[in-house]
């Protein structure tokens, strides 16, 4: 979460966000953590965005205020039956040009995945040939 602070006319945001560290700057005399904040200024706390799945749209996000503290509110629909068939086929087509043949599609994740899992432990490249991860030195 990134605290940022918000101006407020009449109840509506104005302008986006500012971060804590530029709004100490620029009004110096202020302590954010006990307040009071300058005439105006309300708290915005900046939320990590959600993660989406392979199948998952952000359609938007928007300001609100929840419980007082202004936030970006996500939107995140997931694709219809036949967006996710389309988008499985783009995956598969440009796989079928430039991808290896022994890797199997995931429809979960909608990848090709390898027929062995890839090291953790170092940097590696696939083989085809010998079916195998060789090791980037």
């Amino acid at each position: 979460m990134i605290r940022c602070f918000v101006r407020v006319v009449d109840g509506a945001m104005q302008d986006h966000p500012v971060i804590a560290s530029n709004f100490k700057v620029a009004f110096p005399g202020c302590d954010i953590d006990a307040g009071p904040l300058p005439e105006g200024w309300e708290r915005f706390d900046r939320p990590t965005p959600p993660e989406l799945g392979p199948y998952d749209v952000s359609k938007s996000s928007e300001y609100a205020r929840v419980d007082g503290i202004w936030t970006d509110v996500w939107t995140v629909v997931s694709m219809t039956e036949e967006e996710k068939t389309a988008k499985q086929n783009e995956v598969k087509d440009w796989w079928a040009e430039n991808g290896y043949l022994s890797w199997s599609f995931s429809e979960e994740l909608c990848v090709f995945v390898p027929p062995i899992p890839m090291p953790e432990d170092g940097e590696y490249i696939w083989n085809e040939d010998t079916l195998s991860w060789v090791e980037v030195t």
